[in-house]
């Protein structure tokens, strides 16, 4: 705490002796016959549930590929990220309307909402997913947000502080307050039919991880892609709120938002999945757009 507050920091012994870790429900919306699971607030992680609630509503069908997929799932993301800034933040401080953002009918009435904040897709993250014999499953990750941190690293232990507090603003759902934690971009998903476990995945990306996921699932769920290894290495669009960057393998030609191709695969994130087999077989995978690794016993 010394070297903290010798370089500008306000953390003290206490911030940390005091703090109680927390075990809380995860939320869940079905799915064209699955059950998605994903994490609660201060977590970002209902506005996959938001995207993919008014993609099931809107009964959205669009080739996999082609430019009118880009452009449907943009005016979705529009209202679920505005959703998403105006009501999450920490449940102890605010009381974020679970039941109301998941509400079919409020989703589509608010449907043409407009927002123009800019997200950001660098980051400093690592996901991993565990599944031992038995059957459980440990859908994880850690971050330390953008590119390492606070660049505040502590000499004696080595330990790099995150720089979560830049989600704080002045007034709002995270307005900046002691003890207080803001909304944060972590979250993971673990997916079941029928009570029994299907996939397990995540991603780094930041902001960009309710679109990442969105687009996985519905690589399997709506498109057939094969999990998890096609639904994963398949070509990615990403929405910044200035402009989208696309992998290539989309029609993009009379796209009038402002876009920009980029190789494949590029840096749109890296991806782990773990998917439960109907012979009783686990798969894992890890993207190739990173350096994971997938190991088995």
């Amino acid at each position: 705490m010394n070297y903290v507050q010798s370089v500008g920091g306000v953390m003290e012994m206490n911030d940390l002796t005091e703090y109680e870790p927390e075990w809380r429900d995860p939320l869940s919306i079905d799915y064209k016959g699955l059950t998605i699971y994903e994490s609660p607030p201060n977590t970002q992680g209902i506005t996959t549930l938001m995207i993919l609630k008014l993609l099931e509503e809107l009964n959205v069908s669009a080739n996999a590929w082609s430019r009118s997929r880009i452009e449907t799932y943009l005016g979705i993301y529009r209202i679920a990220y505005e959703l998403r800034d105006s009501y999450i933040g920490d449940p102890r401080f605010v009381d974020v309307p679970i039941n109301k953002l998941l509400d079919p009918e409020f989703l589509v009435s608010t449907y043409k909402s407009r927002v123009s904040k800019q997200l950001s897709g660098s980051g400093d993250t690592t996901y991993f997913v565990v599944v031992d014999r038995e059957g459980n499953i440990v859908s994880a990750i850690q971050s330390l947000y953008q590119h390492f941190g606070s660049l505040v690293t502590e000499p004696r232990y080595g330990i790099t502080l995150n720089n979560r507090a830049s989600d704080f603003s002045m007034d709002g759902p995270n307005a900046l307050m002691p003890r207080k934690r803001p909304l944060h971009t972590l979250s993971t998903v673990v997916i079941t039919k029928d009570g029994e476990p299907k996939y397990a995945l995540g991603t780094s990306g930041a902001h960009f991880r309710p679109q990442q996921h969105t687009l996985f699932i519905t690589n399997i769920v709506d498109y057939g892609l094969s999990p998890p290894v096609e639904a994963i290495d398949a070509p990615r669009f990403l929405w910044d709120r200035k402009s989208l960057i696309i992998e290539e393998g989309y029609e993009v030609a009379g796209l009038t938002e402002p876009h920009q191709v980029i190789r494949y695969p590029g840096r749109t994130g890296v991806a782990s999945v773990a998917s439960f087999l109907n012979n009783g077989r686990k798969l894992l995978y890890a993207d190739i757009r990173g350096d994971g690794l997938a190991l088995g016993q």
